[in-house]
């Protein structure tokens, strides 16, 4: 019954990929915010959000965040006002190995369109 068990969960992580999802969340200032998630570890893990900008160059940022032992996500949010209009890419990378990106659009009406790197609507855009 424990192998049992073992190979289920085992079986059941395999399946869980890591994730970055990027929204629009309003504070006071709106922002958007990237969350990167990922099976639970019991150690604590170190990640590195990379932005790019499609067109500002000085507008990319990288910044190192720290996941909690026994945690399974770590966000990163950025200021709305003033980013580059266009595809941004954001890629978060754990323990310098894996490597998880997407891909959000922001347009003149201040929204985020959210998508996938393999989305087609980006082949629409290009």
């Amino acid at each position: 019954m424990k192998k049992l068990l073992l190979l289920l969960s085992l079986t059941a992580s395999s399946l869980l990929a890591a994730e970055v999802v990027c929204t629009t969340i309003q504070e006071n200032i709106k922002k958007i915010r990237c969350k990167y998630m990922n099976i639970a570890q019991p150690q604590e893990r170190l990640v590195t959000f990379n932005w790019t900008s499609p067109d500002n160059p000085a507008d990319n940022r990288s910044k190192k965040q720290k996941i909690p032992a026994g945690h399974i996500s770590v966000y990163d949010d950025r200021y709305f006002s003033g980013r580059s209009e266009g595809q941004w890419n954001v890629e978060v990378v754990e323990l310098n190995q894996q490597k998880v990106s997407t891909v959000y659009i922001k347009d003149s009406n201040a929204k985020v369109i959210r998508t996938r790197p393999d989305d087609p609507i980006l082949k629409k855009i290009r």
